[in-house]
């Protein structure tokens, strides 16, 4: 993770196949589990349970405008996790896309937010991370 050495796997603006990376890939050490924390204060905006792209990911906005994206996540955690399979079995599906209200679920910087994975378009497990603007156009951290 951050502080270590050789801890990126990807970073911003790599040539892929078909786009332009758009955040960092952490290592995990090849470890799934490990804990994921809050870049800044602010609250859960929105988070995707999803067998593609980012996997499981979630958003936390920012008071300056700026959203932090956490992707490829194993698992989500505390009030978020239980709203999210309330909602799988009300509408009888896996994959899902909810967006939260300023407040709804507030966090604090270097709370755990998830746990890392390997969820969705990726090749083993790591932390993708990306900072984005107030117009969702993802910025070079």
């Amino acid at each position: 993770m951050p502080g270590q050495p050789n801890f990126l796997a990807a970073s911003m603006g790599e040539l892929r196949p078909n786009h332009f990376h758009g955040g960092l890939d952490i290592k995990t050490a090849s470890v799934i589990n490990k804990p994921v924390y809050a870049a800044a204060d602010g609250y859960l905006s929105r988070l995707k349970q999803s067998s593609y792209g980012y996997g499981n990911v979630l958003y936390i906005t920012h008071p300056n405008g700026l959203t932090t994206v956490y992707g490829h996540l194993n698992e989500f955690l505390g009030p978020v996790l239980t709203e999210l399979r309330q909602r799988q079995y009300e509408k009888q599906t896996y994959e899902l896309e909810l967006f939260f209200k300023e407040g709804q679920f507030p966090v604090k910087r270097g709370e755990v937010v998830a746990k890392s994975g390997n969820t969705g378009g990726s090749a083993g497990p790591h932390l993708h991370w990306e900072v984005r603007d107030g117009q969702d156009r993802q910025l070079n951290p």
